[in-house]
């Protein structure tokens, strides 16, 4: 589902660009609602492989496409707040979920956690035909014409340019940074049940009650979102009203002590049996922290390449998940090689240096852009290449 999840994009990413985002989001959850009707009834391993697969890729644009339509509605110092509410929903939904379909499993029986979630399918795809509207941009013809303009389609064109994307510095940092940042959470929904056994002797029920990560959550959300902000606009008036997209990066300030907090606490709590209040806070910094990371990854990329964004978030998100994989399944190995503390010792540190890169790119895409500059003004008025080339690297030495 997962997999299906990722590749998914690069089929209705760029459909959405293409015909418009209003019948990708329809489709979407429409086909949603019928597969989780079918789920249920799925009995032997093929059917169920083919009701995931389905699933994955019919609900793909819940990651990608959502973003864009925030950048197509609100200006770049207005989006911060949207899109931490959008990360609020998306990431808290993983905490959220298990919380409410626990109590449905227990009264009702856990087909009827499939049933709801058609039933709440159902509804928004009601909400979304009736009050939805188009936010691709179209401009009205004001002058008739005999011939209608007919758009052309470029859709075989845009599936094939993810691969062009990676050579974008910003989209691969953006990709990495997410996955770095998600890779906690995957390790922790991966260890959660193992850690609250014995000795905290959790029931099942109360670890499924993922109540701290949904407060990490919203704390990250409404910091990278209206504080985030209010920072932002901040740093550009003092760049003399310049608003550039590495001034974003400065939020990741927090990460920079939180991110190694949060595990080490984690694995602590785990191997000397601490209260087990330890372990919920460290649950609620681990969501903090990946709350962050998906907002300012995100917002980076959309601020840097506005009219890719659509599809340079495609490939953000193939980066991110691949970076998560690689080190869930490392991790996950290694737990049971070496045990817990090897495999977190070994990526805590690489965790804090993705989140001390942001800092170096804040000065070195500022100062790459003075270098840009510098180019494009010493063409347009002439100058001699001597004092190009000086001009150049002088900048560079700066970057470095």
């Amino acid at each position: 589902m997962f997999l299906a999840f990722g590749w998914g994009r690069l089929f209705w990413q760029h459909c959405a660009l293409q015909y418009g985002k209003r019948p990708v989001y329809l489709i979407s959850i429409l086909a949603t609602m019928v597969i989780q009707v079918w789920t249920p009834y799925t009995k032997s391993n093929g059917k169920w492989i083919v009701n995931k697969v389905l699933h994955g890729f019919f609900g793909a644009p819940i990651e990608s496409l959502c973003e864009i339509s925030i950048t197509d509605i609100y200006f770049q110092h207005q989006r911060g707040a949207y899109i931490g509410l959008y990360a609020m929903l998306l990431a808290g939904s993983n905490s959220f979920a298990p919380i409410i379909a626990g109590f449905i499993a227990d009264g009702q029986g856990w087909q009827w956690v499939l049933y709801w979630c058609a039933i709440f399918c159902g509804t928004g795809f009601a909400f979304l035909f009736f009050s939805m509207e188009e936010t691709n941009y179209s401009r009205v013809v004001l002058i008739g014409h005999e011939n209608e303009f007919h758009k052309p389609n470029h859709l075989t064109g845009m599936v094939s340019r993810p691969p062009i994307f990676l050579t974008f510095l910003v989209i691969v940092y953006a990709g990495l940074s997410y996955g770095s940042n998600l890779v906690w959470f995957n390790i922790l929904n991966d260890t959660a049940s193992l850690i609250l056994g014995s000795p905290y002797s959790f029931p099942a029920w109360a670890v499924g009650l993922y109540i701290s990560p949904i407060v990490g959550v919203a704390i990250g959300s409404f910091y990278t979102g209206p504080i985030g902000d209010r920072i932002v606009l901040k740093m550009a008036r003092r760049n003399n009203g310049v608003l550039d997209p590495e001034h974003r990066l400065c939020v990741f300030l927090p990460s920079l002590v939180l991110v190694p907090f949060g595990p080490i606490l984690w694995g602590v709590c785990a191997a000397h049996a601490i209260n087990w209040f330890g372990c919920v806070f460290a649950m609620s910094v681990i969501a903090l922290t990946n709350t962050i990371g998906l907002q300012l990854s995100v917002s980076y990329c959309i601020d840097s390449y506005r009219d890719l964004a659509g599809e340079a978030l495609v490939t953000v998100i193939l980066v991110r998940n691949r970076r998560a994989l690689l080190s869930t399944t490392v991790s996950h190995r290694g737990s049971q090689t070496w045990g817990i503390k090897m495999p977190s010792s070994l990526l805590i540190p690489l965790e804090w240096l993705s989140v001390l890169h942001s800092f170096c790119k804040i000065r070195q895409g500022i100062e790459s852009k003075e270098c840009f500059s510098v180019l494009t003004l010493c063409r347009e008025n002439g100058q001699q290449w001597f004092n190009l080339l000086i001009a150049i690297l002088c900048d560079c030495a700066k970057v470095i």
